[in-house]
């Protein structure tokens, strides 16, 4: 009998093995069970997939360092792309991050703010562990904010940032410095 495919991912051979035994085993105790092949396939970004991310994010940080924001910006969605197929958040949020920055960089502020959103929606969905990258999240979010002259809008986004910050890193780090000396111009 074929083993059931997911059509959003590969299954690499260590998810196949887990579904094999849990098969077999259906099928030795005669118990129903419920075998979640998207949820397990999604684990991980397969290694072709992973080749191919590592591949999309060295290219634009080429582009980066070329000052070529738009055909960065491409190959970032396409790791982006890559990310969400595999339902990898923390990548996911990474580009999503980086593709704000592209960006940034033309001063397209409001491109720059729905990436940001989207980041930041995507990274507060996970565990809580994860707050530097919310706290990442909500400073580039409240600086972008700033730049299109909404300082209403970034200074309880920027306490928020800061309260996280203030958690995630110690009294003397540089990024907890940088992000007080721009919360108190605000």
């Amino acid at each position: 009998m074929p083993l059931p495919q997911s059509n959003n991912a590969c299954l690499n051979l260590s998810v196949q093995a887990t579904l094999i035994c849990k098969f077999v085993f259906a099928i030795a105790t005669g118990a129903l069970i419920s075998i979640n092949v998207p949820a397990l396939a999604k684990e991980k970004m397969n290694s072709v997939d992973e080749q191919h991310y590592k591949e999309m994010t060295s290219a634009a940080k080429s582009l980066n360092k070329a000052k070529d924001w738009s055909k960065s910006r491409e190959k970032y969605t396409e790791a982006l792309e890559l990310a969400k197929r595999s339902e990898d958040q923390d990548k996911q949020v990474k580009m999503l991050l980086r593709i704000a920055g592209t960006f940034v960089e033309q001063s397209d502020f409001a491109a720059a703010e729905a990436n940001l959103r989207q980041a930041l929606e995507l990274a507060e969905k996970r565990d809580e562990a994860e707050q530097a990258q919310i706290a990442s999240c909500l400073y580039e979010l409240a600086s972008v904010l700033i730049k299109e002259k909404k300082e209403a809008e970034a200074k309880p986004i920027f306490a928020r940032c800061l309260e996280m910050s203030e958690k995630v890193f110690s009294s003397n780090n540089p990024i907890l410095a940088v992000r007080k000396g721009e919360y108190a111009a605000v």
